[in-house]
């Protein structure tokens, strides 16, 4: 599994779900179910992901490593969405660095570059881990927290 590739469907979900935000185009009465059964927005959600990930690999498209991937983005996701607006931030600015970074190495050739690239990428990668890793272990509402 590529995980710079599946940064590039989270940025795509990202989108997607932002877009959500258009509420008055759908059925009031879809709009009201969608609000109050989480669980119906977490399996839309999760379709999403998959559905993405069919399109972006139509022709390596495999069921069980995409519902992987799928399920690694989803968690991925959930996690992003549990952080402070000011983590949150920062991550979404590091994973579109991480985008545009994978998107520069596209187009060049020079190995040496795209092997700096690589490095970068990582580093960016290993520093949302650890954004994520903290806010996880400061979480106000409890587990992590002081009484």
């Amino acid at each position: 599994m590529n995980i710079f590739k599946s940064i590039d469907e989270l940025f795509l979900l990202l989108i997607l779900i932002n877009g959500g935000f258009m509420e008055h185009t759908l059925n009031k009465d879809y709009t009201k179910f969608i609000k109050l059964n989480k669980h119906y927005s977490h399996l839309i959600l999760l379709f999403t992901i998959y559905f993405i990930l069919k399109l972006n690999n139509e022709e390596k498209y495999h069921p069980i490593e995409t519902l992987k991937q799928t399920i690694f983005i989803f968690i991925f996701y959930y996690f992003i969405m549990k952080l402070q607006i000011k983590y949150l931030f920062i991550v979404i600015i590091l994973l579109l660095f991480i985008f545009l970074i994978d998107y520069y190495k596209k187009f060049h050739k020079n190995k040496e570059l795209n092997h700096k690239l690589i490095k970068i990428e990582n580093i960016l990668l290993i520093t949302i881990i650890i954004i994520i890793s903290i806010n996880i272990i400061n979480i106000d509402n409890g587990i992590f927290t002081k009484k």
